[in-house]
């Protein structure tokens, strides 16, 4: 499974990506701290999975989904 790490807080997107490494076999595709990366790393590899931050911004959420739809034919 490939997975998009994309949230805006300093220390949690290396922590979680730590995690996610060390304990699944899952292959973490990007580590984005700000909506604008995580869409560039959706135009390379689209993830089959996205951990977004609830506290980001409504309207950088909703580009960065907007966007995801997009790559993956559902908008």
């Amino acid at each position: 499974m490939k997975i998009l790490v994309v949230i805006e807080n300093t220390d949690a997107p290396d922590s979680l990506t730590d995690m996610i490494k060390e304990e699944t076999s899952h292959n973490v595709v990007g580590i984005a701290k700000e909506e604008m990366d995580g869409i560039y790393f959706m135009k390379e590899d689209v993830p089959d999975l996205v951990i977004t931050d609830l506290r980001m911004d409504e309207a950088d959420r909703n580009a960065l989904f907007s966007r995801l739809q997009k790559n993956v034919g559902g908008g």
